[in-house]
């Protein structure tokens, strides 16, 4: 499953403040909010959305509840959410290679064609 922008940047933030208790934290919208890029355009319409497609895709469990009249986020994060960062830099690494493999392994082929382009006009035309 492929997230966007706005998945990742909450995905990061419940993992950051959820790994070291346990998997599990209690975290207000403004909290969240607050924690966002200021280069996304994230409103507090779009927290509930991409909190419950988080949950559908299980990454953790999500549940509201009210702590002196203001709403909490009670989130734990499931086998697929303790694992992100791990594959997020598995994912990174695979695509550093291949593009590394790409690199080298095209300027091989353009070099060795050259040189057998040489050879042949110095062979033919001498």
């Amino acid at each position: 499953m492929v997230l966007n922008r706005k998945e990742k940047a909450l995905l990061n933030i419940v993992y950051k403040t959820a790994v070291n208790k346990n998997g599990q934290c209690l975290l207000t919208p403004l909290d969240i909010l607050q924690k966002i890029p200021y280069k996304l355009e994230f409103t507090e319409n779009d927290l509930d959305k991409v909190l419950n497609d988080l949950a559908l895709d299980d990454y953790f469990t999500v549940d509201k509840a009210k702590h002196h009249g203001e709403i909490v986020y009670v989130l734990a994060l499931k086998e697929k959410g303790l694992s992100y960062i791990r594959d997020k830099k598995k994912a990174r690494k695979k695509t550093l290679y291949q593009n590394y493999y790409r690199h080298t392994h095209c300027h091989y082929v353009i070099y060795n064609k050259m040189d057998i382009g040489q050879n042949f006009l110095s062979n033919h035309y001498e």
